[in-house]
């Protein structure tokens, strides 16, 4: 048979499905894009966090380390909670190991919610201890400054409301910012570099963070993230640890397959037996057996 290039006008001829999403408008199997919570929250901002924390601990608060830390993690359990910030950081900040590795450059640790919720709380901390006078301590400011313009700009214009996309006024200002804060990163970078020190990594998933915001005109990156595959690994996490205790190792993926299908069968079946049960006028109306539920 011929080779077919698949476009989105042809798209729909060659690939038939009854999945509602690619009726939304502008949807198809080429809607292709970043997840923006893995370079993002769990990349980017992770070595942002990390290096500024380092700044804060080791060169600009007066007093020993640990002492400095546990102040910091004082003061965004308090910001956090009289701002009433719907992802609070759920970690201690009680050793120095949370955002510094025996090797390599400073990272913060901590699952997606956690580094999502310490945009406002990073931006209010560093403003309270920055030298004003340090041209690199104000770059610092303004990057994170931008951080939290950028999530505004995609909360106001969230998939809940409505949004496939970012509006282009607000998008041509959210590729702005993006580029304006990947660009100050950079500049921080080659900066601790000639004072030798390994601060502000940048990787890979910087760039891609940036697609996705480039992107956002097409595809609001939060319709692409995968915080619900997040929840899912973990659940399969206690399945295949359930299967490996006499087990061969080859024989593992098969009997965690086997219990999954078994698993999720017993789900399907509760979820049609109550499809059967209906509440009408407040009495209950039954069209199938509730005895297994009265048991």
């Amino acid at each position: 048979s011929p080779v077919v290039c698949l476009t989105i006008a042809n798209g729909r001829a060659y690939c038939e499905t009854e999945c509602e999403i690619f009726d939304l408008p502008g949807m198809s199997g080429l809607s292709v894009t970043m997840d923006y919570m893995r370079n993002m929250f769990l990349g980017w901002l992770q070595y942002l966090y990390g290096s500024a924390l380092y700044l804060l601990v080791h060169v600009i608060l007066p007093g020993e380390a640990l002492e400095n830390l546990k102040a910091i993690g004082e003061f965004i359990t308090n910001f956090q909670d009289e701002n009433y910030t719907e992802h609070k950081y759920s970690h201690r900040l009680d050793k120095r190991s949370m955002f510094m590795k025996k090797s390599g450059y400073p990272k913060l640790k901590g699952q997606v919610v956690d580094i999502r919720g310490l945009d406002k709380t990073m931006l209010a901390l560093w403003s309270k201890h920055y030298h004003v006078t340090d041209k690199s301590h104000r770059q610092i400011r303004l990057v994170l400054d931008l951080n939290v313009r950028i999530a505004s700009v995609l909360n106001d214009s969230h998939p809940r409301d409505g949004y496939m996309a970012v509006p282009a006024p607000h998008c041509n200002q959210l590729q702005d910012m993006a580029l304006k804060m990947a660009q100050l990163h950079t500049q921080l970078l080659e900066h601790f570099v000639t004072c030798d020190v390994k601060i502000f990594n940048m990787t890979s998933k910087t760039h891609f963070a940036l697609h996705s915001l480039l992107l956002a005109q097409h595809i609001h990156p939060y319709l692409i993230w995968c915080f619900k595959g997040e929840d899912m690994m973990r659940k399969t996490g206690v399945l295949w640890k359930s299967c490996l205790t006499g087990t061969k190792h080859w024989g593992v993926s098969i009997k965690a397959a086997v219990k999954y299908r078994l698993g999720m069968r017993i789900r399907f079946q509760d979820v049609q037996r109550l499809a059967g049960i209906q509440r009408t006028c407040g009495r209950v109306c039954c069209t199938v057996s509730v005895a297994p539920y009265l048991r």
